[in-house]
């Protein structure tokens, strides 16, 4: 271009074509961002390679991985092949790949939506080779979360049953669902697991 000294960009304008190079930067930054963990200590910026969700900074501060929660120990986490409760809200291990890949993809997603807001078209798009998130299957310890809270709140329904040989039955159900949730086919088993939920639910009215 003899204006802007930039490679040819017709058909956009000089400004635009700066606007998307400013655009272009700002989601690259935020790609990056997206997987980062921010100590709310010293304010250092980290990601984890390998080990369990118990991170520990270089200035002492400890801190969940998963649900970035602030001081917490090994209370917080419950263990392999374990499902969450009350207090233990989140696994001790995971792969933090995938949720790595999850984490950028809902960037590049929000990111996208704001270029087609801000009606910026990009030369070079950032996010073109990036999976979106509808594309991503969901992990095991994302369906395993929404099992188990779906499992909590049915088990409260069904301690209030006042018939007692109806109460017990009900959690033994229960129980066997359980056992499914804390399976490795959880992901398989998901509707079939939800519509065990519903048939307990079913029941507790009948």
């Amino acid at each position: 271009c003899r204006l802007c000294r930039e490679p040819n960009h017709i058909p956009l304008r000089c400004d635009e074509v700066e606007k998307g190079e400013q655009a272009r930067k700002m989601i690259e930054e935020k790609l990056t961002e997206a997987m980062l963990r921010e100590c709310a200590k010293c304010k250092n910026k980290f990601y984890k390679e390998e080990g369990c969700n118990k991170m520990t900074c270089r200035c002492g501060a400890k801190m969940c991985y998963l649900c970035k929660m602030e001081g917490v120990d090994y209370s917080h986490f419950y263990g392999q092949g374990g499902t969450p409760t009350a207090t233990k809200t989140c696994p001790l291990w995971s792969d933090h790949k995938v949720l790595h890949q999850m984490e950028v993809a809902k960037a590049a997603e929000e990111a996208k939506q704001q270029l087609t807001q801000d009606n910026i078209t990009l030369s070079i798009d950032p996010t073109r080779d990036i999976i979106m998130p509808a594309d991503i299957p969901a992990s095991e310890y994302e369906v395993r979360d929404r099992l188990v809270n779906r499992w909590l709140q049915m088990n409260v329904i069904v301690s209030r049953v006042t018939n007692a040989p109806k109460r017990g039955r009900l959690q033994h159900l229960l129980e066997n669902i359980r056992k499914l949730i804390a399976g490795h086919q959880v992901v398989t088993l998901e509707d079939q697991i939800a519509r065990d939920l519903e048939s307990v639910q079913t029941q507790v009215h009948e």
